[in-house]
């Protein structure tokens, strides 16, 4: 599995950056990684925490970005994958356990 980082506009699409994703039971087991050829270290990160280092590296290479959209996986970071501390129009997907501001309170997703 993977975390990849697209761009696209009218012009068209394209794929911009992306990073392995493997569990710790993965990169834990030094054994099971040389038999696949997995390089050393493999850091473990969240799906979350990938995304947010593919945005720095986007952002910090001025890729213009009018807007960020992701899946739930990131909409469900309570951190929204940094993008809102840049004051960075963003959509992300949430699931039904994600808590989301409605009406001065912050109920669950599922119950919206």
């Amino acid at each position: 599995m993977g975390v990849l980082l697209a761009y696209a506009s009218r012009q068209g699409q394209a794929l911009l950056d992306g990073a392995r994703y493997l569990p710790p039971g993965w990169t834990n087991d030094r054994e099971r990684c040389e038999r696949v050829g997995l390089p050393e270290p493999h850091p473990c990160a969240t799906k979350p925490q990938w995304a947010r280092q593919l945005l720095e590296r986007a952002f910090d290479a001025k890729v213009p970005a009018a807007w960020v959209t992701g899946a739930s996986v990131y909409g469900d970071d309570r951190r929204r994958v940094g993008v809102a501390e840049r004051a960075q129009a963003y959509v992300l997907a949430v699931s039904g356990q994600a808590y989301v501001w409605r009406g001065g309170s912050q109920p669950q997703g599922k119950t919206v």
